[in-house]
Parts: structure tokens; C-alpha cells; sequence
């Protein structure tokens, strides 16, 4: 609960102070562009902890948080050696997550409704 005050402020002021190199814009802007940032990072996660946890009755949990590990501490070393490269592998593994939500949720996943054949009233019984 603390974390969800404290960690996007932490992110605006953190991103505005790597930013202020670019002096033309305002550093509002970046203050603002890091809490955004930050923030939707820190709310994706905090709603897809409680899904997890409910979904695999606690036994996911560990799961993904050895996942979120390799994967910031992968993109943070390829952030610092190749930045370009950093974006391209973030987009594969966004890739890889859709497909992976689109087999589990995706389509004819949903609630199923099956025709039930309904008697004619209207047509003469045979004697």
C-alpha cells in the first residue's frame, strides 16, 4: 500500500533527474512523463499479483517473481551494453506474453453457449 504512493514519486523524480540534460523542455514534463511511467509499471503489477495468486492458489507467485527478476535483470545489462537492442528484445517479450494470453484467454475460450432444440408447437402430432 506505502509503495503505491512511494514508488511512482520515487520514478518521476528519478526519470526528470536523468532527463534534465535536454534543457529545452520544461522539467515538469519529465517529472510528469516518469510518474506515468512509473506508475504503470508499479499498477501493472500490483493488479496482476493478486490475479496470480488467486488463480494458482499462491503457487504462481514464485513463479513470477523469478520471472520479473531474469527479465529486469536482463533488460537493465542489455539497457546499459545496447540500448536498441534492449527495446527490441522488450518487444519480443511483450510478444511472447500476448501470445501466451491469447492461447489461454483468446478466442472460443469464453463462456460457450450451446443451441438447445426447442419442440414446434405448431405441428400436428401424428395419432
Amino acid at each position: 500500500m506505502v509503495h503505491t504512493l512511494i514508488r511512482p514519486a520515487a520514478g518521476a523524480v528519478l526519470f526528470a533527474s536523468e532527463a534534465g540534460v535536454i534543457t529545452q523542455v520544461h522539467p515538469g514534463v519529465w517529472m510528469a512523463l516518469g510518474l506515468i511511467l512509473s506508475g504503470s509499471v508499479h499498477g501493472t503489477k500490483a493488479l496482476a499479483r493478486p490475479v496470480v495468486n488467486i488463480a494458482t492458489a499462491g503457487l504462481g507467485a514464485p513463479v513470477v517473481s523469478v520471472v520479473e527478476d531474469f527479465v529486469s535483470a536482463t533488460l537493465a545489462i542489455v539497457a546499459v551494453l545496447v540500448p536498441i537492442l534492449g527495446v527490441i528484445l522488450l518487444a519480443i517479450f511483450a510478444w511472447m506474453l500476448w501470445k501466451l494470453f491469447r492461447r489461454f484467454f483468446g478466442k472460443g475460450r469464453g463462456i460457450r453457449v450451446y443451441a438447445v432444440p426447442v419442440p414446434e408447437t405448431n405441428r400436428p402430432q401424428p395419432a
